[in-house]
């Protein structure tokens, strides 16, 4: 009886403490599907690229998760999406502007000028360009890669 309370105590700690998926597509299958064999805080626990989600995702598949390609699709995207990063020197404008979750016109203001200036060193190049809230990219820091 005791460590079925301390089981159940420790449970509703460990639920607590861990922070809320942002709203969006995809999150309720990501609970679901994924919270179904691990605790998806720690899937959470690091950024990827878009790339490199999918490829956990089919990982993720190749271990027995089930769901359709349609599913598996819709948590990738929500895990890019809201725990992604995002190279500003390679990808297109359409996923900076979503990782980074900036307009798209921002987006593609950042590849006009790595494409004419050269790729970005740090987040002190992109406040630089035109059109980029230097406040937006400041709290999003850690959704930046420059390789």
């Amino acid at each position: 009886m005791i460590r079925t309370i301390a089981l159940l105590f420790f449970s509703l700690v460990v639920a607590y403490a861990q922070p809320a998926l942002p709203e969006g597509p995809g999150k309720k299958l990501l609970e679901g599907t994924c919270g179904a064999c691990h605790d998806v805080g720690t899937a959470t626990g690091a950024r990827h690229s878009r790339t490199a989600w999918e490829s956990i995702v089919d990982s993720m598949v190749a271990r027995g998760a089930q769901g359709s390609d349609e599913d598996f699709a819709a948590i990738a995207g929500y895990l890019a999406r809201y725990f992604g990063v995002v190279n500003v020197n390679k990808a297109p404008a359409k996923e900076i502007a979503e990782v980074l979750e900036i307009p798209v016109a921002a987006a593609e203001a950042i590849v006009r000028q790595r494409t004419e200036a050269g790729p970005f060193q740090d987040v002190d190049g992109l406040k630089k360009v035109s059109g980029v809230d230097v406040g937006v990219l400041q709290s999003r820091r850690d959704r930046i890669a420059f390789q």
